[in-house]
């Protein structure tokens, strides 16, 4: 007879596992913020917004969303009381500027793999690789 799963560990991986499906999201969120300039807008000081999103040049609504996804992803801070997001000094260094210490160029990883995930399950039976241009296994 076989034994049925331990239900709190069952619930521990799916935890676990949404979290990681919630990081994968964020994730892009964070190459649109490197790609749109939103984090170099954002680190110029706390702002609405409606005033990131002019310093952005950017659609207010979207950045609404975006700083939304990024507070609740704890990249951002939001005060509700002034309605403004902060982007912390010690999270900036990590997401703006030139140097190497910008970890925010490595978010693209993830949508790379994501335009080539047909062709990378196609190797698992195949083999071989994926180039760069076509998209297949070869």
């Amino acid at each position: 007879m076989e034994q049925a799963p331990d239900r709190k560990r069952v619930q521990e991986f799916a935890r676990g596992l949404f979290g990681h499906y919630t990081s994968g999201v964020l994730t892009l969120m964070v190459d649109i913020g490197h790609r749109t300039g939103l984090f170099e807008a954002a680190a110029k000081g706390p702002g609405t917004s409606e005033q990131i999103a002019d310093r952005a040049g950017l659609n207010e609504r979207y950045v609404r969303e975006w700083l939304s996804a990024m507070a609740t992803g704890g990249v951002m801070q939001y005060d509700a009381g002034s309605r403004t997001f902060v982007l912390p000094r010690e999270h900036a260094v990590c997401l703006t500027g030139s140097s190497s210490r910008n970890l925010a160029a490595n978010s693209q990883v993830l949508a790379m793999l994501a335009k080539r995930l047909a062709a990378v399950t196609a190797c698992f039976k195949s083999g071989g690789g994926v180039g760069r241009v076509p998209l297949a296994c070869g």
